[in-house]
């Protein structure tokens, strides 16, 4: 009843919702085992060797504050434009990663050059690109407090 109180006070904006955006608190990190990486992505630019160092390969994915919904909302559907889509992303976020590592890019350098070349294709493949949580809708927001009131009540028997 607490989370539905919550819930339901926010909703109605009884309480203010905090619209806040869950970003990553640090630098991380994303594991790829060389044999889920397609060669046809690098066929024409270079191998995947020159940017793994072991049987996989660790490689900084997104900088501390990143939006947690960039990455987890990417749309994996089926489709032929959105495998283009998605074909391109990976073969800029490998370029963008070797480029890093080769120049031996500070922090706030692989951030800038993540955001230049990587976020964008996050974007064009992302399913949801507004990242604000608890935003949601403004119904029964303009009803009087009674009948919020009476209306949370009436819920609470559901």
């Amino acid at each position: 009843m607490r989370a539905f109180k919550d819930g339901i006070d926010k909703m109605l904006m009884i309480k203010p919702r905090t619209h806040i955006v869950w970003r990553t608190t640090r630098t991380s990190y994303l594991n790829v085992p060389l044999a889920y990486i397609p060669t046809c992505a690098d066929s024409s630019r270079r191998s995947t060797r020159n940017w793994s160092m072991q049987s996989e390969s660790e490689d900084r994915t997104d900088s501390a504050g990143t939006p947690i919904n960039l990455l987890s909302n990417t749309n994996l559907d089926a489709g032929l434009e959105l495998g283009l889509k998605r074909l391109d992303l990976f073969s800029t976020l490998v370029d963008t990663l070797v480029e890093i590592k080769a120049k031996h890019l500070t922090e706030a350098q692989a951030t800038d050059l993540m955001k230049q070349n990587v976020v964008p294709k996050f974007l064009a493949v992302n399913k949801c690109a507004d990242f604000v949580e608890d935003k949601g809708h403004e119904f029964g927001t303009k009803l009087p407090m009674a009948d919020k009131l009476a209306l949370i009540e009436l819920l609470k028997t559901f």
